[in-house]
């Protein structure tokens, strides 16, 4: 499987085989390291939600895109996807006067990605079968 080919639910595999095998990477970098799969995850299930005649959205900022999902997966979903979205990129970046996130951390980040990737799958079909129906 290439990056390509990885599904949002294949790469939040991946953040918890990292997550469960934490030995395999050095130091602390185990939990950056899942929560940039998380977060690319959760950036490629937003930008494939939109319906082919919304399509111009998916190359707007995530910043935009998580405005826009209110329409489509309500409020309290699309909050839900925003928090967890800017709490995976600041759990990206590594800064020299911050702690790396703890496994409790990640955990909690990886379930909330999990859960808008849901959503947001549920939340595609209809528009996808509107056609037929």
């Amino acid at each position: 499987m290439t990056g390509q080919d990885a599904t949002p639910l294949d790469l939040l595999a991946a953040a918890r085989e990292v997550l469960e095998d934490s030995s395999a990477l050095w130091g602390t970098s185990w939990g950056r390291a899942a929560a940039f799969l998380a977060r690319q995850a959760l950036e490629q299930a937003v930008a494939g939600a939109w319906a082919p005649e919304l399509a111009e959205l998916a190359s707007a900022s995530f910043a935009d895109q998580f405005a826009c999902l209110r329409a489509l997966v309500g409020e309290q979903q699309a909050l839900g996807a925003r928090q967890a979205w800017s709490a995976l990129c600041v759990a990206c970046h590594a800064h020299p006067y911050e702690l790396a996130p703890a496994l409790a951390e990640v955990t909690d980040l990886l379930e909330a990605a999990r859960n808008a990737v849901t959503a947001l799958q549920v939340a595609r079909v209809p528009g996808a079968s509107s056609s037929g129906g």
